[in-house]
């Protein structure tokens, strides 16, 4: 018997995490109740009931389907999690645990604080892209309220082989604005510094190094796809705007150090900085190998080849 013997709620249940939880908790044993705009599960890897009626106000199908669910996922954007919260925690039932994906917690926790939740409550982070195997993947735990649901569902998380890490919201956004909020913003700024060099895209990258090269193929990712995502992780973590501050303080110092006529200030900010990786120097050298071993595939590759055209050695 599955450790949930009750069905599970999915707001967005055809969403990229949305698809990821309603198949891994299926093959769990666990029955599915299914919201979205669109019915049709296509990356489903089974049938999954779905409300005739989506709409929230006097539906009597979603009721019963409260009443009977002890786990609820709202795999929607933050925006949306929070419109509906009042709607979905007045109905949940107090033996069941509601969850949100929001990659920002600050306003989520206030808003689900101000609510006070009967039932248990928790707001989650995969720090990856939605991918089934969970094993060795960080997923951020933050617990608003606790019940036996909410255990039970963390428990799944351990057996699924994620590595989890129980935080307050504040740590969250805090450690986010760093891991996320700034490379982000560091990427599209070297991207636009590139834009505006006044250097024909096709020369930079016949002559890239591969550090370059890395940089190119990250930048690819932040500015490729996915904008309003990573438009929301600037623009609703609240330490966010700090973080891009300080990234532009220290552009200036390496500026400055570069212009001395000695290399100390330089030699300073590269050993200040070496010290800090050397935490986790065998993880960093690991990758740092990684980056010097990449090589195109195709010498002659043009601008417009894939990023399938590098290997990483």
């Amino acid at each position: 018997m599955s450790k949930f013997d009750k069905p599970f709620i999915i707001f967005g249940c055809n969403g990229g995490f949305g698809t990821i939880f309603t198949n891994k908790l299926l093959s769990e044993g666990v029955r599915i109740i299914g919201i979205d705009l669109h019915n049709n599960a296509s990356n489903s890897e089974a049938p999954i009931q779905y409300l005739s009626n989506p709409s929230l106000d006097d539906n009597a199908e979603l009721q019963r389907a409260y009443s009977e669910a002890r786990g609820i996922i709202l795999a929607t954007p933050e925006d949306v999690s929070i419109e509906i919260l009042p709607h979905v925690l007045k109905h949940a039932h107090p033996e069941s645990v509601v969850m949100d994906l929001t990659s920002v917690k600050t306003n989520i926790a206030k808003t689900v604080s101000d609510l006070n939740p009967q039932c248990g409550y928790v707001s989650i982070h995969p720090l990856f892209p939605p991918v089934p195997d969970f094993s060795g993947r960080t997923v951020a735990y933050i617990e608003l309220a606790n019940n036996a649901s909410a255990d039970l569902f963390l428990s799944l998380l351990d057996s699924w082989g994620a590595t989890v890490v129980k935080m307050s919201a504040e740590a969250h956004d805090k450690a986010t604005s760093v891991t996320q909020s700034l490379p982000h913003a560091a990427l599209l700024a070297f991207g636009l510094t590139v834009l505006k060099s006044g250097v024909s895209f096709e020369t930079i990258w016949t002559m890239s190094t591969p550090i370059q090269r890395t940089m190119l193929g990250l930048l690819r990712r932040v500015a490729g796809r996915d904008e309003l995502v990573h438009f929301d992780l600037q623009n609703t973590n609240p330490y966010a705007d700090a973080i891009r501050t300080e990234l532009s303080s220290s552009l200036k110092l390496v500026s400055q150090a570069s212009k001395e006529e000695k290399p100390d200030d330089f030699i300073l900010i590269a050993s200040e900085i070496n010290a800090m990786l050397n935490a986790v120097q065998h993880q960093i050298d690991q990758v740092a190998a990684n980056i010097v071993n990449l090589t195109p595939r195709n010498q002659k590759s043009r601008p417009s080849d894939s990023l399938d055209d590098l290997e990483i050695e």
